[in-house]
């Protein structure tokens, strides 16, 4: 127990690290951003390697978990917002939606590799005495992109002055939106895990069980609905996306109520079909809002705590509003707020994207 808490206080150190790489990104350049932000990870995860174990020096081991753990989360904040925008900044108005979705589908990869590394490990028994591998592999696999990164192109524009106050309409619209897609993921995969068991006999093995085939689908359906976005305007597919998710919320979990395998997989899956089709275009919708002197801030700390409030939280609250009213479709409830709040975002979104027209 206190091992998992250990690992979620990381995320505290992520809004500071939001904030340093979002100015080091937009005053130095979003390069040097990059490459800080990714070796740092790389050091913070190799680390955790050789750390010694508590037999071996009492609580020395989890304080130095505690350390690695809040400079992971430190140095991570500033990857998937500076990631993204070099990708988009450097690619055409009409291709950025599809690489918005390519960039998800690659963060998706990344995690169905992990799972079969662990997969591998764990039928060979290696888990428990040669874990710390796994870490090494991170680690090398962090230096191997910061060597990439470092042939990034420097940015030809001079550098902006930190004082330059960003707008705070666009970042609560961001902080909306990727709350609801980290909602929807932490739903499909992490909450339903635990809930399903506990509502009913069925249990959590073959939710787990399932969890390699829905991500496989989630990385299937990501590049198809960021193709969608070259005939289809990115703001209409997710409202639409919002609005389905916002009615279909509740109706979806009342199939709890009589629970069997297919009644869960269908919930599953509309949900990340549904979730899919919101995130594709999410950093490009995104990008669009914000102006290039400070962009990385803006994205950097608006998905960090979208996240941090909004989305992480989602099991713990919607299992405190089970354990409350004990409604079967409480999730649903939680989900259609979020829903809500994001659907409304980007509707504004469209009236701000106009003012920012005319202002050019």
């Amino acid at each position: 127990m206190y091992t998992y808490a250990i690992f979620f206080i990381g995320l505290i150190s992520a809004p500071v690290g939001s904030m340093v790489f979002g100015l080091i990104g937009d005053y130095r350049g979003r390069k040097e951003a990059l490459i800080l932000s990714i070796i740092g990870t790389a050091i913070a995860t190799g680390a955790i390697a050789f750390i010694p174990t508590y037999k071996d020096c009492g609580l020395l081991a989890p304080s130095l978990l505690l350390l690695c753990r809040l400079l992971q989360g430190f140095f991570a904040a500033g990857e998937s917002a500076g990631g993204v925008i070099v990708l988009l900044e450097e690619s055409e108005e009409k291709n950025r939606s599809f690489l918005s979705s390519c960039f998800d589908s690659s963060t998706v990869l990344g995690v169905l590799f992990c799972s079969l590394i662990v997969t591998i490990f764990s039928k060979a028994n290696w888990l428990d005495d040669h874990w710390r591998i796994l870490y090494g592999i991170g680690s090398l696999v962090a230096i191997f992109g910061a060597v990439f990164r470092n042939y990034l192109p420097d940015q030809d524009k001079k550098p902006q002055m930190i004082s330059s106050q960003a707008p705070l309409t666009p970042f609560i619209c961001i902080f909306f939106a990727s709350a609801l897609s980290y909602t929807t993921y932490n739903i499909s995969f992490t909450l339903m895990t635990g809930y399903v068991p506990l509502i009913s006999s069925i249990p959590s093995k073959y939710l787990v069980e399932s969890n390699t085939i829905l991500l496989f689908i989630d990385l299937c359906l990501l590049p198809i609905f960021g193709y969608i976005c070259f005939h289809i305007k990115r703001e209409w597919v997710m409202l639409l996306s919002t609005f389905l998710l916002s009615i279909l919320s509740i109706p979806l979990f009342y199939l709890l109520n009589t629970p069997t395998p297919a009644k869960i997989f269908l919930l599953r899956l509309s949900l990340i079909i549904l979730g899919s089709a919101f995130a594709a275009p999410l950093y490009a919708w995104a990008t669009s809002l914000t102006e290039t002197k400070w962009r990385y801030r803006t994205l950097a700390l608006a998905t960090t705590f979208g996240g941090l409030f909004i989305g992480k939280p989602t099991s713990f609250v919607c299992l405190w509003i089970y354990n409350i009213t004990k409604w079967v479709y409480a999730p649903g409830v939680y989900l259609l707020a979020v829903s809500l709040a994001a659907f409304f975002s980007i509707l504004y979104s469209l009236k701000f994207q106009k003012k920012i027209i005319q202002n050019l």
